[in-house]
């Protein structure tokens, strides 16, 4: 996994034909006609695919730089995932794909997105676990397992004090940040039957383990790929960052 600004136009194709698999295996009539918000969208090469797919996609990056590149035909907005722009309730479908870690307050960005959600609505989401020994933003092992008033400490020592911190969640607490959702969790099916989602990377020999255990193993995955469900009915997203 590797930042939206790292990632080859290859990569990022990939990504999207991975994520355009999942919904539509979760529901199959998901995409044609839905109102789709793409959070994050870097270049749009997400969002422009999910639209030849059939859905309306708003395309949302803070940085200009990146969401000035995206087809001119897609609607784009410069904004922040933490106060989104949109009323209540108007968006069928939600794609937050490796954000949450760079919002600095993951609990406000879920909040956001159950409201711009129509009850009913789905929000597909990816992003790294904070049990995963190495950690890809950083480019080093073990160093996101320091508290935070060492980490900047060290990435200095290691010449890596030019890189962003990001927030990063162990895959219980990532469970607590959603909990207002139903959780369908795709990531053992991704690396157990990686053919039957184009795009997805999983090493091939564990397709030969058990189903099973990879879904048991499921906290300790590099990165977690979620399609969520917001209830009918509204409840409270609580605040767990502190966990």
């Amino acid at each position: 996994m590797r930042s939206s600004g790292d990632m080859s136009q290859e990569a990022r194709l990939a990504k999207a034909e991975k994520i355009a698999g999942i919904l539509q295996d979760a529901r199959s009539d998901l995409l044609a006609g839905s109102l789709c918000l793409d959070l994050g969208c870097g270049i749009g090469v997400m969002a422009n695919h999910l639209g030849l797919q059939g859905a309306r996609v708003v395309g949302m990056e803070l940085d200009w730089a990146l969401i000035s590149q995206a087809p001119a035909q897609l609607s784009r907005v410069q904004g922040d995932a933490l106060q989104l722009p949109f009323s209540d309730a108007v968006f069928d479908l939600v794609v937050c794909a490796q954000v949450y870690e760079h919002t600095g307050n993951p609990v406000q960005l879920v909040k956001q997105i159950k409201r711009v959600l129509k009850p009913g609505g789905i929000c597909f989401f990816s992003g790294p676990n904070r049990l995963w020994p190495y950690e890809y933003h950083y480019q080093t092992w073990l160093i996101h397992w320091l508290p935070n008033r060492w980490l900047g400490k060290a990435l200095s020592f290691l010449d890596r004090g030019h890189l962003p911190q990001v927030t990063l969640y162990t895959h219980r607490q990532l469970r607590q940040l959603w909990q207002g959702f139903e959780i369908l969790d795709y990531t053992p099916r991704l690396v157990h039957n990686p053919d039957r989602f184009r795009g997805a990377d999983a090493p091939r020999w564990m397709r030969h383990l058990p189903l099973s255990l990879l879904t048991a193993g499921a906290f300790f995955t590099p990165n977690v790929n979620w399609v969520l469900l917001k209830p009918m009915a509204e409840s409270v997203v609580e605040d767990h960052s502190s966990e």
